[in-house]
């Protein structure tokens, strides 16, 4: 799956973001990150309906994702979701397993950066 195919499913499954993903026309990056805002949206509100059509289509798009798209989902949608707050454990609990690996594979890099970065200060 490419980017568009994956744009494709976002839209049908929430026709509602169409205006902010086209606005980004062109912006794999950007355009994934209007559905991290949702699903962080959903998981602030404690939504586990939309929550969970959210981490479905996700694992969807990140299972079948070609090397572009993975890492749009690494980089734009999983290193951004933050999972504090009054329903963050209840949300980061409803990620497929699938979800949760990449979660976890993108904080640890995010981790190792960081500890990289202050050893050369």
């Amino acid at each position: 799956m490419n980017g568009n195919d994956f744009l494709s499913l976002l839209l049908s499954e929430f026709p509602t973001l169409t205006p902010d993903v086209q606005e980004q026309d062109g912006l794999l990056h950007v355009q994934m990150h209007v559905f991290t805002r949702h699903t962080q949206a959903a998981i602030d509100s404690g939504d586990m309906q939309a929550l969970h059509r959210c981490f479905a289509l996700a694992h969807q798009g990140f299972r079948d994702a070609d090397s572009d798209l993975k890492n749009a989902f690494f980089v734009s949608y999983l290193e951004h979701l933050d999972f504090v707050g009054t329903h963050g454990v209840a949300s980061k609990r409803r990620m497929t397993p699938l979800l949760q690996a990449g979660f976890s594979a993108i904080m640890d890099y995010m981790e190792q950066l960081s500890r990289s970065s202050k050893k050369r200060k």
